[in-house]
C-alpha cells in the first residue's frame, strides 16, 4: 500500500506463494516458498528463511542469519561466503529471465 509499501533489495530470491505485505527485505535475502511476512517486518542483509516460516507483523530479523518457524526464530548465523553463492545464483536466475524476456519480445 502507499502507507506501507514493500522495498525489496537487490539480489533477493523470493520462493513461490510467497505473501510479503509492506515489509522491508534488505540485499542478498532469500525467501523460502509459502513464507508469509506481516506489515512493517524488516529482514536484514543476507536473511535466509525457511520454507513455510512466517515473519509477524513489525518483527526485526537481523542481517545474515538463517530463520525457520511460525513464528520465524533464528535457527544460525549466514557466513559471507553463503551470502556470495547466493548472490551468483541470483544473478544467474536474473540472466536467465531476462534471456527469457528478450525471446519472448522477438517471438
Amino acid at each position: 500500500s502507499e502507507e506501507n509499501p514493500a522495498i525489496i533489495g537487490n539480489n533477493v530470491i523470493v520462493g513461490t506463494a510467497a505473501v510479503i505485505h509492506g515489509v522491508y527485505v534488505g540485499d542478498s535475502a532469500n525467501i523460502g516458498e509459502g513464507c508469509v511476512i506481516f506489515d512493517g517486518a524488516t529482514l536484514g542483509e543476507g536473511v535466509m528463511l525457511a520454507a513455510g516460516s512466517i515473519v509477524p507483523a513489525n518483527v526485526v530479523i537481523p542481517p545474515r542469519s538463517l530463520n525457520s518457524g511460525v513464528p520465524a526464530a533464528q535457527i544460525r548465523e549466514i557466513s559471507r561466503e553463503e551470502v556470495e553463492k547466493h548472490n551468483i545464483r541470483a544473478e544467474a536466475i536474473t540472466l536467465v529471465f531476462q534471456k527469457l524476456k528478450r525471446w519472448q519480445l522477438s517471438t
